[in-house]
């Protein structure tokens, strides 16, 4: 329910949504420089506003992803899962790692 995939009906059942309309997310290689991430660029650009949501954990990175970070396997790393939303519908998913070694003294 929180991810939005199934819907409850008071008194009658939880049900899985209706899939929703696939819309066409392009990604770009823009950065600001302040103040917008990538995904609030691409909601503004379209004339809305999104939102998102994110839990993070340390975990040990995995041989591919200690790979695309320079990092030895089982490295620790900080992941982040992110839940994009438009419209309160969700969107797109998210997961970024960061090496503990550079991130994990910073606020």
């Amino acid at each position: 329910m929180a991810e939005g995939l199934v819907e409850g009906r008071s008194g009658s059942g939880t049900y899985v949504r209706e899939r929703p309309v696939p819309r066409r997310v392009a990604r770009s290689g823009f950065r600001p420089e302040r103040g917008a991430t990538p995904f609030r660029q691409e909601q503004a650009d379209a004339g809305v506003r999104g939102t998102w949501e994110s839990s993070s954990e340390q975990a040990e990175a995995g041989g591919a992803i200690a790979e695309r970070l320079g990092i030895e396997p089982g490295g620790r790393v900080m992941r982040t899962r992110y839940l994009f939303r438009e419209a309160g519908e969700p969107m797109m998913l998210s997961t970024s790692w960061e090496p503990l070694a550079l991130t994990g003294r910073t606020p």
